[in-house]
């Protein structure tokens, strides 16, 4: 029996929200260093989406995602290059709300120029090393779960005029009806950038042990070989 593969990709408007059920790709809040970090409620209301401002410090550069679909098995690699474009050292949140069901198998970000990886574990434990790693000026490298399917990683140091770059790896069990298989990855980098993002790449791969009906964007045109 042949199985077609339905590949799609959103583009969906961003902006800083709370509700764990909103997709939106990795976003860096940065703050100068030793200021309160941002706290994210999962009660909060929702905000309406406002236009970022001028002088957002940190925006995105560069966005590349890299997917093999597996016989029903996504492995997604997401590497996101931000921009201090300000001549302070600052301190960061990075969120990144994930599909349902999906797993993050690691992630890591450069520390003077090295690619240093990340610990996953507990919320609580994860503010208590932040704290004394902070005030040390060292990098804290964890990432922690806040709510379904939202990951936060506090990200220190943010060096002055220099690029920060966050490699996020999860896989995901692909939802399938009737023998069609979807893939979606939200793309929604401008509300809170506040400038054009010169470079976003999505390179999805295919491997399947069936034979593939068809393989198609409702969204996107996409170029197949």
């Amino acid at each position: 029996m042949m199985r077609s593969v339905s590949l799609v990709v959103l583009v969906l408007s961003l902006a800083l929200v709370s509700a764990p059920e909103v997709f939106a790709n990795g976003i860096l809040v940065a703050a100068d260093a030793g200021a309160p970090p941002v706290e994210v409620s999962r009660r909060a209301p929702v905000p309406t989406p406002t236009p970022p401002r001028p002088e957002q410090p940190v925006v995105l550069k560069g966005h590349t995602v890299k997917a093999v679909l597996r016989d029903g098995i996504a492995e997604v690699t997401v590497e996101q290059v931000f921009h201090n474009r300000t001549g302070r050292q600052l301190e960061g949140t990075y969120l990144f709300p994930l599909p349902e069901g999906a797993t993050v198998a690691e992630w890591s970000m450069t520390m003077f120029g090295k690619m240093i990886q990340g610990e996953i574990i507990e919320a609580d434990k994860a503010r208590e090393i932040y704290r004394s790693i902070v005030t040390r000026k060292r990098d804290p490298g964890l990432l922690e779960y806040m709510g379904r399917g939202l990951f936060r990683a506090r990200v220190f140091p943010i060096l002055p005029n220099d690029d920060l770059t966050i490699r996020l790896k999860y896989q995901q069990v692909l939802p399938e009806d009737a023998g069609t298989l979807e893939f979606r990855y939200p793309l929604g980098t401008d509300r809170m950038n506040g400038t054009p993002v010169p470079s976003a790449v999505v390179d999805v791969q295919i491997e399947s042990t069936q034979d593939l009906k068809a393989v198609y964007s409702p969204s996107h045109d996409v170029e197949i070989s």
